[in-house]
């Protein structure tokens, strides 16, 4: 347990980065960090001023020589103590989840919104954190789908998402190109020869980056797309 000096300090830091940050501009900060982080400000508020005035009233207690009630005073500044460190370790993390990249804070700040294969998604598609215009899209696509039998979670219809994605031209993070090598490697190459006639055949970190470029394009995402979802029919 922290000492009272040791928490005054803290909470007097703490104040003036509240200060600093309602006063600079948001930058990339994702309104439910935002709600959240003021909400365990105004939370931590309350609590400082409860053990403030616990304090002074069992201060006015030992004075008055009434003990008894003093210690039981001291009991209750113990809790509202608690209450005050829960509330600026909670300020404490939302205030730093504002430097986290934008899809991270839009996730952790709606917890229990979306299950683990379209969290992936959406780290996928960071647009879908920032661009509202892009979630009603992909929010009516979603439910389009699920009318028409897709089941949810499932890998069809994640790639329905990515073609959906991909057709509007959003930009997705699908990860670095891994490095092909040997037969995959002649696949890819020969692959790129028949589209390129033209051009000479590049190295293979060149045939690489095009093949999984290739791999994530609209029509790939539409072949994925038939594919699963034959496959789902069948099950």
């Amino acid at each position: 347990m922290a000492t009272e000096a040791e928490l005054q300090a803290e909470n007097a830091r703490l104040r003036d980065e509240l200060t600093a940050a309602r006063r600079s501009p948001a930058g990339a900060v994702d309104p439910g960090v935002l709600q959240r982080e003021q909400a365990a400000a105004g939370h931590w508020q309350q609590w400082d001023a409860q053990v403030k005035r616990l304090n002074k009233e069992a201060a006015d207690l030992w004075a008055n020589g009434q003990f008894e009630e003093a210690r039981q005073k001291q009991s209750e500044i113990a809790a509202a103590t608690r209450h005050q460190e829960r509330a600026r370790e909670a300020y404490g993390q939302w205030n730093q989840m504002r430097s986290a990249p934008v899809v991270e804070q839009f996730l952790a700040a709606r917890p229990g919104m979306y299950n683990a294969e379209e969290q992936a998604w959406i780290r996928r598609h960071p647009s879908f954190a920032v661009d509202p215009a892009f979630q009603q899209r992909i929010a009516a696509e979603y439910n389009a789908a699920q009318a028409e039998g897709f089941r949810h979670g499932s890998a069809a219809l994640v790639a329905r998402m990515d073609r959906v994605a991909a057709d509007m031209g959003i930009a997705a993070d699908h990860g670095p190109a891994p490095m092909l090598s040997g037969t995959m490697l002649d696949v890819a190459r020969s692959s790129w020869q028949a589209i390129h006639p033209e051009r000479h055949a590049g190295d293979a970190a060149e045939i690489s980056k095009w093949w999984h470029e290739q791999r994530h394009s609209p029509a790939a995402h539409r072949i994925r797309e038939q594919w699963l979802t034959a496959e789902d029919d069948k099950s």
